[in-house]
């Protein structure tokens, strides 16, 4: 749930050119809430495309909802937390990324040498 909420309020942009003349860069936007809705509704998106068949396929996969939502992370005062916290979040997934490539290069030569 909290997944398809950031996704819906973060924007990344890659080699978004903001003048022409300038090098590309990467940008990121973030829409934060001053004050909590007392109502909050979801419209959830519940089919998938199938390029393979050109139509559209009912997913029918549990949606866990919790009765109360915790919505300090898109609040503007945790804002820098909270794009500290993603950014830890995404030097660990890279650096666990880099390991398990480690890992598998490591094996497929034990593999060679056997």
């Amino acid at each position: 749930m909290y997944v398809a909420w950031e996704k819906g309020h973060c924007a990344q942009l890659e080699n978004y050119r903001h003048t022409e003349g300038e090098p590309p860069s990467d940008a990121s936007s973030t829409l934060w809430m001053n004050v909590a809705p007392p109502i909050l509704i979801v419209q959830m998106n519940r089919t998938k495309f199938d390029p393979t068949t050109g139509n559209g396929e009912k997913k029918q996969h549990m949606v866990p909802i919790e009765p109360v939502l915790n919505c300090h992370r898109f609040m503007y005062k945790n804002r820098l937390l909270v794009e500290q916290t993603r950014k830890t979040a995404e030097d660990m997934r890279e650096y666990l990324k880099k390991k398990e490539q480690e890992l598998l290069n490591y094996d497929n030569y034990r593999s060679k040498t056997s």
